[in-house]
């Protein structure tokens, strides 16, 4: 790949940590794409879903892939962008047993759908044997996002932004979860940035919170 063009603000040989992505839906699944344009070759990918139809209006996923794992799906989409990727696909769902089993280590996009599974991983991210280097937690609103980025030291201030539960998820009117494209590429391409200042040698905010409603509003924590 020619990579002329962002050289400047990212060289992908800075980057020495391994990458992984738990959840490859909206959020993830864009995380990956926009890390293999800037030139990332190798990533661990984990996802137990398969395509649906209705993925296709909020996910990078074209419909030629339904019914197919997302991890393929996705190993086929970065492979028509750079050839020369290596992707480390998982068909199974990530729970806490996993975690300890594989050690992961480097740096880690969570992008799972479930609050509770998310509060579940990251506390063995924090508390057990894993050691990241930095963890990018991302979560969705219909027209907001927040992206937390964050050591294991930082555990403590993700928990204290972290109470609320699934039952508190933003639904449509058929009872589904709400996820427009638009807002889960704005959260991915914020997180691809922090990641960025991370491999830059740069601190990211831990915290950066943004809405799309009457005014567009972003809060960042250092």
């Amino acid at each position: 790949m020619n990579l002329s063009r962002h050289l400047e603000v990212f060289n992908p040989t800075d980057c020495v940590s391994s990458i992984h992505i738990i959840g490859l839906g909206a959020t993830g699944a864009n995380i990956g794409v926009q890390l293999v344009k800037l030139g990332i070759e190798e990533l661990h990918v984990y996802d137990f879903d398969d395509v649906e139809e209705h993925n296709i209006a909020n996910q990078v996923y074209n419909r030629y892939h339904v019914g197919t794992y997302k991890t393929v799906s996705f190993i086929d989409i970065v492979g028509r962008i750079n050839p020369n990727c290596k992707i480390k696909s998982f068909n199974e769902r990530v729970t806490k047993k996993i975690i300890r089993e594989k050690i992961l280590s480097g740096i880690i996009f969570l992008c799972v759908d479930s609050m509770g599974t998310r509060k579940e991983l990251m506390e063995e991210f924090c508390m057990g044997l894993s050691i990241p280097s930095l963890i990018i937690d991302t979560r969705m609103g219909k027209d907001k996002g927040s992206i937390f980025s964050i050591s294991q030291s930082d555990y403590q201030f993700w928990k204290e932004n972290s109470q609320y539960g699934d039952a508190d998820s933003e639904v449509s009117a058929c009872g589904t979860s709400i996820s427009v494209y638009p807002t889960a590429n704005t959260i991915a391409s914020i997180a691809v940035w922090q990641f960025i200042k991370k491999v830059n040698g740069k601190t990211p905010e831990k915290k950066v919170l943004f809405a799309f409603q009457d005014n567009v509003d972003i809060i960042t924590t250092k």
